[in-house]
């Protein structure tokens, strides 16, 4: 019998992951050996909704850590100017502010977002939803716009000791004007280039968040009781 190789079978992780969101009405714009990038058009509104599943060969400890660092976003998030997080409730719950460089002439964007985490031990599943809420402690600022409609999530499920399947998805309405083309092709870009990125900030800073990841599986031990 024939062994798969680790790239087909990662292809194949892919492919299996994004059957049902194709059934949806998605459109695959972008596909890599281990990434795929979908939009989904939205009546009367010329940004789509966007989706992405990628495999990455790290643990899902290692990416929730980067993930959960929010200060360090605009080091590896493709066009995020500014990000940091408003407040914290336990491990599970948080409010960030960030705020994204739109190329010229579009004005940048930004957003206040709730999030909260679900973990679903016997899926081997972290769960992220997040929304736009309104905050006072960041007003709206003039020249930038404030998306007060957006929602989505990202979900790590682990597949090994060091390999974890992202899917993550994004619906905003950026409000003000852009040019539909403009939105689908940078979206598309944004997406493979900090799915990139995001494996690279691994690397990293592999190492860093050392205490942080023994606190997550201690939790989890106790959840696991």
């Amino acid at each position: 019998m024939v062994r798969p190789t680790p790239r087909l079978t990662t292809l194949t992780l892919v492919l299996a992951a994004t059957t049902t969101a194709h059934a949806g009405g998605w459109e695959t714009v972008a596909r890599e050996p281990d990434v795929m990038v979908m939009m989904r058009d939205v009546p009367g509104r010329n940004f789509p909704t966007i989706r992405a599943v990628a495999v990455i060969d790290e643990s899902i400890y290692d990416l929730l850590a980067v993930l959960s660092d929010v200060n360090r976003y605009p080091q590896w998030m493709k066009r995020c100017a500014e990000a940091r997080r408003l407040s914290q409730r336990g491990e599970l719950e948080y409010v960030t502010y960030s705020r994204t460089a739109a190329p010229w002439p579009v004005s940048d964007r930004d957003a206040v977002y709730y999030a909260r985490a679900r973990v679903q031990l016997k899926k081997k599943l972290v769960m992220v939803r997040f929304k736009a809420v309104k905050d006072l402690r960041v007003p709206p600022r003039d020249g930038i716009v404030r998306l007060d409609k957006l929602q989505g999530y990202y979900a790590l499920k682990i597949l090994g000791p060091n390999k974890t399947q992202l899917d993550y998805q994004l619906d905003a309405d950026p409000g003000g004007w852009i040019p539909t083309w403009v939105g689908k092709i940078t979206a598309k870009h944004a997406v493979i280039d900090t799915i990139r990125a995001l494996r690279k900030q691994v690397k990293k800073t592999r190492g860093w968040y050392a205490k942080r990841i023994t606190r997550w599986k201690k939790i989890q031990d106790k959840l696991s009781e």
